[in-house]
C-alpha cells in the first residue's frame, strides 16, 4: 500500500488524463491540417503498430519493471500525447529562424520541449499508478514513454517524406520508414529513459536528501538532452565544418544512439535482477 496522501494520487491521475487529452487533441489536430497521402498514413501506421509491439516485448518482462503492469501502455499512451509538443516546435523553429542565427541552433529547439513534455509523462504516470521503489523502475516507465513519443513522431515523419518524394507516394512512405529504421527507432527510448533514471532517483531515494534527489534529476534530464541535442544538430552544421566532415559526425551520433539504447536496454536489467 502506497504510504503517499490518495488525494495526491487522484490530483496526478487527474492531471494526467488532462495531459493525455491536450496532447491527443494537439497532435492528432496538428496532423489532420497537413497534406495527406493515404498510403504513407498506412505505411506510417504499420511501422507504429510494430515498433509499439517490440516496445511492449522489451519491457513487459523487464526485470526492472514497475510491479503495475499496466505501465507499459499507460507508457506509450503518454509518449503519444506528448504530440502537443508538435505545433508548438514548428512555431519556435520558425521563430528561431526569422530571427537568424546558425541554422543548428534551431536542432536545440525542439528536445528543450519533447524532453519536458516526456519527462512529465513519466512523472504524473509514477506519482498517479506506481509506486517507484527503485530508480530502475521509473527508467523502463521512460522507455515506454519514449517509445509512444516516437509512433507519433513516425507518422509525421514518414507522411512528409511521402509528399516530398519525387518518385512517387509510396515510395517516398518507404524512404521515410528507412531513415526513422536506420537512425534508431528507439532514440525516444533513450532519451527519455535516461532522463526518467533522474525521476526515479527523486522519488525512490528517500533515504538522500532534497538537494541530491533534485540534482540527480536534472543532471539525468541534462544528459538526456543533450544526446537529444547532439542527434538533430549533427546534420545541420552548415558554416562550421566540411560537408565531409557534417556526414562523419551524423554517423558517428547514429552509430552512438545505437550503442546506447542497447546499452540503456542490457544496463537496466542487470540493475533490475540484482536491485
Amino acid at each position: 500500500m502506497s504510504s503517499e496522501p490518495m488525494s495526491s494520487r487522484t490530483a496526478s491521475r487527474v492531471l494526467f488524463a488532462f495531459f493525455v487529452a491536450v496532447g491527443l487533441f494537439t497532435g492528432i489536430r496538428s496532423l489532420a491540417k497537413a497534406p495527406v497521402a493515404p498510403v504513407a498514413w498506412a505505411v506510417a501506421l504499420g511501422f507504429s503498430l510494430l515498433q509499439a509491439l517490440v516496445i511492449w516485448a522489451l519491457v513487459r518482462r523487464h526485470p526492472g519493471r514497475p510491479a503495475n503492469p499496466a505501465f507499459v501502455w499507460a507508457g506509450l499512451l503518454g509518449g503519444f500525447a506528448g504530440g502537443i509538443a508538435v505545433p508548438s516546435n514548428s512555431a519556435l523553429v520558425a521563430i528561431q529562424s526569422q530571427m537568424g542565427g546558425p541554422t543548428y541552433a534551431a536542432a536545440l529547439v525542439s528536445p528543450t520541449e519533447e524532453e519536458l513534455v516526456k519527462a512529465l509523462a513519466v512523472l504524473l504516470i509514477a506519482a498517479g499508478w506506481l509506486r517507484i521503489r527503485r530508480p530502475v523502475e521509473a527508467a523502463v516507465l521512460g522507455i515506454a514513454v519514449g517509445g509512444g513519443f516516437s509512433i507519433m513522431e513516425n507518422i509525421s515523419y514518414i507522411n512528409r517524406f511521402a509528399l516530398e518524394s519525387f518518385t512517387s507516394d509510396a515510395g517516398g512512405a518507404l524512404e521515410g520508414t528507412l531513415v526513422r529504421l536506420s537512425a534508431c527507432p528507439f532514440a525516444h527510448s533513450l532519451y527519455t529513459g535516461l532522463a526518467a533514471w533522474g525521476i526515479g532517483c527523486l522519488l525512490a531515494r528517500t533515504d538522500k536528501s532534497a538537494g541530491w534527489r533534485i540534482g540527480r534529476m536534472l543532471g539525468w534530464f541534462a544528459l538526456g538532452f543533450v544526446v537529444h541535442g547532439a542527434f538533430n544538430a549533427s546534420p545541420d552544421l552548415a558554416g562550421l565544418v566540411s560537408e565531409e566532415v557534417q556526414a562523419a559526425a551524423y554517423l558517428v551520433v547514429i552509430v552512438l544512439q545505437w550503442v546506447l539504447a542497447f546499452w540503456l536496454y542490457a544496463r537496466t536489467r542487470k540493475i533490475g535482477r540484482r536491485s
